[in-house]
């Protein structure tokens, strides 16, 4: 019997229109996401990130977030703490690219 494969599904933002989403979208796309969502909005309120919300409604057990910093995905702690609880109740992981440690296992093998 074989293992379900991991779906990683990447979540890059920017704050404004003139900033440049190249850089997150080239390391999500290096690690393997088989979908990206990104915006280009400020984080302030989670119903400003539709993006966000499709991704977090798409989660199935086993699926690994990825984005690359905390801020790209979440405004602040309690935003983080909510997002985390979302991801968690998926049976998802979620895995900060350039940070050393993330806060909900990736279930990578």
């Amino acid at each position: 019997m074989s293992s379900p494969s991991i779906r990683y599904l990447g979540y890059a933002r920017v704050s404004t229109q003139g900033q440049d989403l190249a850089y997150q979208l080239k390391k999500l796309q290096a690690a393997g996401c088989v979908t990206i969502f990104h915006e280009k909005r400020s984080g302030k309120s989670r119903d400003g990130r539709p993006e966000l919300a499709k991704l977090l409604k798409l989660l199935q057990p086993g699926d690994v977030v990825l984005a690359t910093v905390t801020d790209r995905i979440a405004r602040d702690p309690l935003d983080m703490l909510n997002i985390l609880s979302t991801v968690k109740g998926a049976g998802a992981g979620l895995r900060l690219l350039d940070e050393p440690s993330t806060p909900v296992p990736s279930y990578r093998t």
